[in-house]
């Protein structure tokens, strides 16, 4: 594989993006029948991927892409209709535009037979030119035409339903072999030729006429519906021609539009912007610079001193101009990053957490004040740093969501089933690497619900629903975790059916009494399918265990509830980051734990008598409200200290809540608030439960950083293994409470 240098780098990254807002307009131009705006984001992002391509000579790319081009031009023309067939055709050009990338620069490392199969496609798709028809040239124009066009100035011409040519052939016109004719009728097929007024202008003196040579020239009022550049055509080819193209005021307002489209990230001459509306020709532009030369007058003056374009699209082309300047320099306000270098950065401030925590104890036993000031300062300017070292990775989930507008557009059409995505929560925000990790579990549970959970249309009629299905992705912030949920509208879960399937696979043991969440929860389990057949999009019973197992990775839980007929709801609860948070330090017999802040409610400090009721059972009455309680002392086996004669020991019960479950951790000593860098626990330690990771203490201590959730699903899980020796004295047990 070659070594791709940076610039190349940068072009690959602002391809990507182009791309997946390119996908993103396709879907949404399959439902908004042909906006004009989304045909022309489409088409900027295929015209500029193909301009930046041609900057480092990735021939393949431009090749592709042209072709690709071509077909969106026509479609902004009103040549080509939207339809579900073309929208799929696009997609899957898209595909390979994404693909020619990724490959860069091996430029064969792809499939052209494939590519060669899209080419003929698109050029299926296109409208072939119209034919140019043999009619004879108009009749010549009454006297009073003749009167009203030779008096009729050009701004007046400005003002009529029509286009205005102004053209003088070059003086070898004839030489070439070209008959004006030909023009004429070509013209003709255009639209219809209102007037044509001879230019004398340019005839010399009888004496010195060249019967070879050419100086003919007309004034021509043409009514038809082709844009400028279809009638510049006409005399493209011609050498030594000068020709300018004033269209009719009816053109104004869709000009108009087309400046209104171009996107404002972008700082181009004037000359650019109205090439790009189609309101000025190349050859206008090559003449108007030509003149600038001689004359150092403004381009837009020329433009109208010369009757080229109107002086209100000169106008608004400037405001436009004016108002990109001001985006590019707000622009120049941010800077990509390579997200390694973010990592690189995020650790370096995790390295500074610790030495800085280090230095704080330190200070400490010196007893200096200024010493300690200083260092309270250095904290908190540490503390900020950290905070805007993890800002810079936290980005939307959003465009993670979108993508899954693609998905559902495709599987449903391939399992004839009629299902809206809807979206909410995408500017919640969470860690890139949790982003990254989180696409593949989401893009599985999407899946399912596509395949098992929405019903056929007319099944859904039948239930007494609309024809389509709904699925939504919904993100929210909830008690300093990300919830992520997938909804669908389908018929749900029969809690009986899956239990029996779960028995038949030996799963589940006959007999063995469980609640309907952790039936729901049994899909999760390896080789569990309720799918009758094997398709290529579910049905093996491989990928929702790995899913859990990716999810339960990254310090997360997933739940399912579901209500027959009315659909199933899947839950993901998420850290914010990985790296670095705020916990709380506790100590359980002398060993060091941290709990994510974010979790914890409150911390109970209890009283004799309250002690001595938890030896009795697992919970207590706080404020009238029952919370289950784990010891972890006994939960992680360790033996308890002797308690010191000056006084028995007060143990604390630190309140933790993850959605809606509350429960209460009975611990030691409260140490207070720190700044966690989770370490994630070696090979030796993988799999086991309830525990995040490790950080290192400012005493140089390694503390072990609970998984809240992890935890309690272990206690429930294994509550006979805990806690046999307390349900022999009659104590309740952690799981009903729990439950």
């Amino acid at each position: 594989m070659k070594e791709v240098d940076e610039n190349v780098q940068i072009f690959i990254s602002e391809a990507i993006e182009l791309l997946e807002e390119m996908e993103n307009a396709l879907l949404e131009l399959e439902t908004s029948e042909g906006d004009s705006e989304l045909l022309n984001q489409i088409f900027r992002a295929a015209h500029t991927i193909k301009g930046s391509a041609g900057l480092f000579g990735f021939d393949h790319i431009i090749e592709f892409t042209h072709v690709f081009e071509n077909v969106l031009d026509d479609m902004r023309n009103g040549l080509i209709q939207v339809s579900s067939e073309l929208i799929t055709t696009l997609m899957r050009a898209k595909d390979h535009t994404a693909t020619l990338i990724d490959v860069l620069p091996e430029e064969d490392l792809y499939d052209r037979q494939e590519e060669q199969e899209l080419l003929d496609l698109l050029k299926a798709f296109r409208t072939p030119s119209a034919p140019v028809h043999a009619a004879e040239l108009q009749a010549q124009p009454t006297a009073q035409n003749e009167t009203e066009a030779v008096t009729e100035d050009r701004a007046g011409i400005s003002q009529a339903d029509h286009y205005h040519i102004s053209l003088t052939l070059g003086i070898d016109t004839f030489r070439q072999g070209f008959s004006p004719v030909a023009m004429f009728k070509q013209l003709g097929a255009l639209g219809e030729i209102k007037s044509v007024i001879f230019r004398q202008d340019n005839l010399p003196v009888l004496d010195e006429i060249d019967p070879e040579s050419c100086y003919l020239g007309w004034e021509i009022a043409l009514q038809s519906d082709a844009d400028k550049d279809q009638i510049n055509e006409v005399f493209e080819f011609l050498d030594g021609v000068h020709s300018t193209i004033l269209p009719p005021a009816s053109k104004l307002s869709a000009y108009r539009q087309l400046l209104a489209s171009i996107p404002e990230d972008e700082y181009l001459a004037l000359g650019q912007i109205l090439l790009q509306t189609g309101t000025l020709t190349e050859q206008e532009l090559q003449f108007v610079l030509s003149r600038q030369k001689d004359t150092q007058s403004k381009v837009g003056d020329l433009l109208v001193e010369h009757h080229i374009v109107q002086k209100e699209i000169v106008d608004e082309a400037l405001e436009k101009q004016q108002t990109q300047k001001v985006k590019k320099q707000q622009a120049l306000n941010f800077v990509k990053v390579d997200s390694s270098k973010l990592d690189k950065l995020v650790n370096l401030v995790g390295e500074l957490v610790i030495n800085g925590a280090k230095m704080e104890q330190l200070s400490a036993r010196f007893a200096d004040d200024d010493l300690i000031e200083t260092m309270e300062n250095t904290m908190m300017n540490l503390e900020e740093l950290r905070e805007t070292a993890l800002g810079l990775r936290m980005i939307p989930i959003g465009a993670t969501f979108n993508r899954f507008h693609r998905v559902v557009r495709d599987i449903s059409k391939e399992l004839e089933k009629e299902i809206r995505l809807e979206i909410y929560g995408a500017d919640s925000e969470l860690d890139k690497t949790v982003i990254d990790k989180i696409s593949d579990p989401l893009m599985h549970l999407v899946r399912n619900s596509l395949d098992h959970g929405i019903e056929m249309p007319d099944e859904r009629v039948r239930a007494g629903k609309p024809r389509e299905g709904v699925i939504k992705l919904d993100a929210h912030h909830e008690a300093g975790m990300i919830v992520i949920e997938i909804i669908d509208d389908g018929h749900g879960m029969n809690p009986g059916d899956l239990l029996e399937k779960a028995i038949e696979k030996g799963i589940v043991k006959e007999g063995q009494k469980l609640s309907d969440e952790e039936i729901f929860n049994l899909i999760f389990e390896a080789g569990f399918s309720m799918a009758k057949q094997i398709s290529n999009i579910s049905g093996r019973g491989v990928g929702m265990d790995v899913v859990r197992r990716n999810i339960e990775e990254l310090r997360g839980t997933i739940n399912i509830k579901s209500a027959q007929g009315k659909g199933t709801v899947i839950s993901i609860q998420l850290p914010l980051t990985l790296s670095i948070i705020d916990g709380f330090h506790i100590k359980v017999e002398n060993e060091d734990f941290i709990i994510p802040l974010d979790m914890i409610k409150e911390c109970v400090t209890l009283n004799q008598t309250q002690v001595e009721e938890t030896e009795m059972h697992d919970y207590i009455s706080l404020r009238g409200e029952v919370l289950p309680l784990i010891q972890l002392n006994k939960y992680f086996d360790l033996q308890i200290r002797e308690v010191a004669a000056a006084g028995s020991q007060h143990d604390n019960i630190v309140v933790v809540q993850f959605g809606s479950q509350k429960v209460g951790l009975i611990v030691g000593d409260l140490l207070g608030e720190t700044q966690a860098v989770i370490k994630p626990l070696g090979r030796v330690f993988k799999g086991l439960n309830g525990f995040a990771g490790f950080t290192i203490l400012g005493s140089g201590h390694i503390a072990l950083v609970i998984d809240v959730p992890g935890l309690v699903k272990d206690v429930v899980s294994n509550e006979k293994v805990h806690f046999s020796n307390r349900e022999k004295q009659g104590t309740a047990a952690v799981a009903p409470v729990l439950h």
